[in-house]
């Protein structure tokens, strides 16, 4: 993607501010004064463009923001693994986050998202969509549980059954556009 382009509405936040800071500091690609994110070397060969590494793509992720992307990543592979029939229940979701090696002590990854509740979760996961893109996006799943006042512990399967035809439903209607 040529830093002139427009990204897509798919590219994460993170990307789309990186990218609009070196564009508004010169760092327009090959052809520009400053050259992007490399440059040519003493040998024609070309290289990292250091400061641009420095300024703009070095920062490192704090440990909690970490944390919440795996958890909600996890989720999110949850919501679609009960969806697609994958697993049955919430129950079953629970034991393999924790047999994959979410804290016992916690129940597993989704008694994790009943206690911090749904409505919570789900603002956090289109929170972290929106800043690392559509991967961390929630499913359909849990934005119907947060509709319908739902936790995993309530779960039922015509509760993911509705969820499922909604999300066809929806997939559907997207195709046609």
């Amino acid at each position: 993607m040529c830093i002139r382009d427009s990204p897509s509405e798919n590219s994460p936040s993170v990307v789309i501010n990186a990218l609009t800071q070196m564009k508004d500091s010169g760092f327009l690609g090959n052809g520009s004064r400053r050259g992007g994110f490399y440059i040519p070397d003493e040998v024609g060969l070309f290289a990292v463009n250091q400061q641009v590494y420095r300024t703009f793509l070095s920062k490192k992720p704090e440990v909690d923001e970490v944390a919440d992307r795996l958890q909600f990543a996890l989720i999110r592979e949850c919501c679609e693994m009960l969806m697609d029939g994958t697993l049955a229940s919430a129950s079953d979701a629970n034991l393999l986050s924790v047999a994959i090696g979410f804290p016992e002590s916690k129940g597993g990854v989704l008694a994790c998202a009943d206690e911090m509740g749904i409505d919570r979760s789900l603002e956090k996961m289109n929170g972290l969509a929106r800043a690392f893109g559509a991967s961390l996006r929630p499913n359909q799943l849990l934005s119907s549980m947060a509709t319908n006042k739902q936790n995993f512990s309530g779960l039922t399967s015509s509760a993911i059954e509705v969820s499922r035809k909604i999300q066809k439903l929806t997939l559907h209607q997207s195709q046609k556009k």
